[in-house]
């Protein structure tokens, strides 16, 4: 009799694990193994309600494993790469001073770069103005060669040197009292014929025939009239003043022949003057006939 119910028991035990699979959800994960040591503990137990039970216990079982999951994105929260950021950081105010460096350093290019285009001016500058010196400087001795021709025209005993020395003075002497040099020349040729030495029967003296008292007035003896640039000098000073009171080169010239007090009275001629500003004007024809100006 045992025998018989041992047998049944096992035929049922083995019906039961055939069936098991069957009534196991599809939605379990859990493995047989698991599974047929729970039936087997009871084989009396009801089916419907043994097997629906057990996949829900095997579907908790493996949502446990979730938690460690979670657990291995824990050693991101240190974040570990971030605190050499934060170790940068304080490194960062050092960058303004490299701006303040650069900073520092730019004016001073800008400083250097006027420099380059104000020298460049500066040497062209410099070549200007020197070629503009030469320039006036040639011109300046060709047209004081110009009026040195002019004079040995007039007066072929005149020596080359000399006669170029005797316009310089004319030039000279006429820029300091503002008073054209070829109006002196003029004179001299109408009183003189560019002779230092000459001498009139009136008492006259020297190239540009003028008196003792003038000679005294401006501050030279009277023997000093043979020399030319005294000569010249007393006459562009004493036609400067005449100038000065008749305001024109005709009136001071009748001035300078006839005297400032005659010229008031109306006791003049001007036909000495016209003369010398004929001859002034002859002069300028001559340098510009022969390219002196």
């Amino acid at each position: 009799m045992y025998k018989k119910l041992i047998a049944m028991a096992v035929s049922l035990a083995m019906v039961f694990s055939t069936a098991a699979p069957a009534f196991a959800s599809s939605d379990a994960e859990a493995p047989e193994d698991t599974m047929l040591p729970a039936i087997s503990l009871n084989p009396y137990m009801p089916k419907d309600t043994e097997i629906p039970e057990i996949p829900e216990e095997t579907e908790t079982l493996p949502e446990e494993p979730e938690a460690p999951a979670s657990e291995p994105e824990q050693p991101e929260v240190p974040e570990t790469p971030e605190e050499p950021e934060t170790e940068v950081l304080p490194e960062e105010p050092a960058e303004p001073e490299t701006p303040a460096d650069e900073e520092s350093a730019e004016p001073e290019t800008p400083a250097e770069k006027p420099e380059e285009p104000t020298e460049e001016p500066e040497d062209d500058d410099e070549e200007e103005i020197d070629k503009e010196a030469e320039a006036e400087k040639k011109a300046a001795i060709r047209y004081r060669n110009g009026l040195a021709s002019y004079m040995r025209s007039k007066n072929s005993k005149l020596g080359k040197v000399w006669s170029r020395n005797l316009a310089q003075t004319f030039i000279d002497i006429g820029e300091k009292h503002d008073i054209d040099p070829k109006v002196l020349m003029a004179v001299a040729q109408r009183e003189s014929t560019f002779r230092s030495k000459a001498t009139s029967p009136y008492g006259y003296k020297g190239m540009m025939q003028t008196s003792d008292w003038l000679a005294k007035h401006y501050g030279y003896k009277p023997s000093d009239l043979y020399k030319p640039e005294v000569s010249i000098d007393v006459a562009a000073r004493y036609l400067k003043s005449l100038k000065k009171t008749f305001g024109t080169y005709t009136m001071a010239l009748c001035g300078y022949m006839y005297g400032g007090y005659a010229v008031k009275k109306g006791n003049y001629s001007k036909k000495g003057a016209w003369k010398v500003m004929n001859t002034r004007s002859d002069i300028q024809e001559y340098l510009e006939k022969y390219d002196f100006v």
